[in-house]
């Protein structure tokens, strides 16, 4: 019987559906399919599409297990991005890539879990023995530099890191531990040398290096031996703690190496063989102290070592035992050694010149500067070689040897309190010389109540043996007669102005 559409839409929409399947009969549909036509052409009854079908028809072809991706409005379809690595992270890969798994690299990772853990500073450690770059895993890490040998720690350019934290540590002890260097891109560390037991942060900022404040410091035992070499030596590359890597000035390891990174384990240590520190210069031939060629440069030292307690020293001294080529000698216009703080400062069996410009050869101002033998005196243009001033003390210790190889306008002057002490030292001039005045005290004291003064069958001269201006003090004796020079004392005559034994 034919039914009108008149009658379908009397009945409604339900109605013909239950019509149209009464035509066409009731049909069961398999599993995994759906109801519709595949194909183009006229709409007409439809039948059962396999899903398969249906994702093969709208290009959906991921795998198990992956993540769909759309491939974008002018090409159909979807590619995949396949797992695979427990943890790795969906990564955009940029405008002209779909975005793919990545697992995560450097210091941290990531569980399946979602748990991220990284090794955080002090807890990830990269222990090196030789020269070594730091590599981008070390950021967040320990650099723990060991071996007991001196190296070079470099590291790249900031931004071949990204952000990146890291300590360089010393783990080296005293004393067979050695200095390892420090060359950091776009960065002039401080120190430049790391000693045993030191540690430095460096930290990105905007793609440049920053070293963090607070670096730690070296303790070093009682003794410890730094080299200057001034021909050969480097004070850039070397840690001064051995002749083949020894630094080239004075200064450097005074005031730099000593002041700056290392403290003496005891505090309140013994002077002469048992100095705080032991600076030894390396025999250098052909020094010229008029010209500084082959000499070492000067010390101008104007703080103390850590922990020195006020009596602590410094000891400078020739390695190889004899002032010969082992010369310090400063043609800057200072004195080849000046001392200019509450300091200890001793030398033995080395030459100290005061070079070309009119310089002291040795110079205290504060502080205490004390000649242990074997010490050799050059010349100081038209100063004192021996100059002591504001309260600064110069000895000769008792029973040393002082050889005198030049002349200056005095040998020895005090004033502002000054003091130098000759007492029971033995003075040796080894060519002629001559002075103003060998003695010359202006509001000081000089003391030579038992000392020797040994001409060597030179000629010494000076208009006055000894001067004194008023509050000046020169105290022989009894024995002014026997210093150098012609023995006509001048102004030392009554108290008003000074007066001697």
């Amino acid at each position: 019987m034919k039914t009108s559409h008149r009658f379908l839409a009397g009945f409604g929409l339900a109605a013909a559906a239950v019509a149209i399947m009464g035509q066409v009969g009731l049909t069961t549909m398999p599993p995994n399919t759906v109801f519709g036509r595949i194909g183009v052409g006229a709409f007409g009854p439809g039948g059962a599409v396999p899903l398969a079908t249906l994702a093969a028809n709208l290009g959906i072809g991921v795998t198990a297990h992956s993540v769909p991706i759309g491939k974008g409005s002018t090409t159909a379809g979807f590619n995949a991005a396949a797992t695979g690595t427990s943890g790795a992270v969906l990564i955009d890969q940029g405008a002209g890539s779909d975005p793919a798994f990545q697992p995560m690299t450097g210091s941290c990772s990531l569980a399946a879990n979602g748990a991220i853990s990284c090794s955080g500073v002090g807890s990830g450690v990269t222990s090196v023995t030789a020269n070594y770059t730091v590599l981008p895993g070390d950021c967040l890490k320990t650099v723990a530099a060991g071996g007991n040998t001196q190296f070079t720690i470099t590291v790249n350019s900031a931004a071949t890191y990204g952000a990146c934290q890291l300590d360089i540590s010393n783990v080296d002890t005293f004393p067979s531990g050695r200095g390892k260097v420090l060359a950091v891109s776009g960065l002039t560390t401080n120190p430049g040398v790391l000693y045993p037991g030191m540690t430095m942060t460096l930290l990105n900022v905007n793609g440049a290096w920053f070293q963090k404040p607070g670096i730690s410091i070296s303790t070093a035992p009682v003794g410890t031996k730094l080299y200057v070499d001034g021909v050969n030596g480097d004070d850039s590359l070397n840690d001064c703690l051995a002749t083949a890597q020894a630094c080239k000035t004075l200064n450097h390891v005074v005031m730099g190496v000593i002041f700056n990174n290392l403290e003496v384990a005891t505090a309140g240590s013994g002077t002469g063989t048992n100095a705080s520190f032991d600076v030894r210069l390396i025999n250098d031939a052909g020094c010229a102290p008029l010209t500084g060629v082959n000499c070492i440069h000067g010390l101008h030292m104007s703080g103390p070592p850590r922990r020195s307690e006020g009596h602590n020293s410094i000891m400078i001294e020739c390695d190889g035992g004899s002032a010969t080529n082992c010369t310090i000698a400063d043609n800057s216009g200072n004195q080849a050694i000046g001392l200019y703080c509450a300091c200890f400062l001793e030398l033995q069996n080395v030459t100290v010149a005061g070079g070309s410009s009119g310089n002291n050869a040795l110079q205290a101002e504060k502080g205490m500067m004390r000649l242990e033998g074997g010490v050799v005196i050059g010349n100081a243009g038209s100063v004192a070689q021996l100059s002591a001033v504001n309260g600064g003390t110069i000895i000769l210790e008792g029973a040393s040897t002082t050889h005198v190889s030049s002349g200056g306008n005095f040998f020895a002057q005090v004033s502002s309190g000054g003091n130098i002490q000759l007492d029971q030292a033995t003075i040796v001039w080894d060519q002629d010389t001559a002075y103003s005045q060998t003695l010359n005290a202006n509001n000081g004291l000089i003391s030579a109540t038992t000392t020797t003064w040994t001409t060597g069958g030179h000629s010494i001269t000076a208009t006055n043996n000894i001067a004194c201006s008023p509050g000046g003090f020169i105290v022989t004796g009894g024995t002014v007669a026997t210093v150098p020079g012609t023995n006509t004392p001048s102004g030392c005559a009554s108290s008003a102005n000074g007066q001697y034994d």
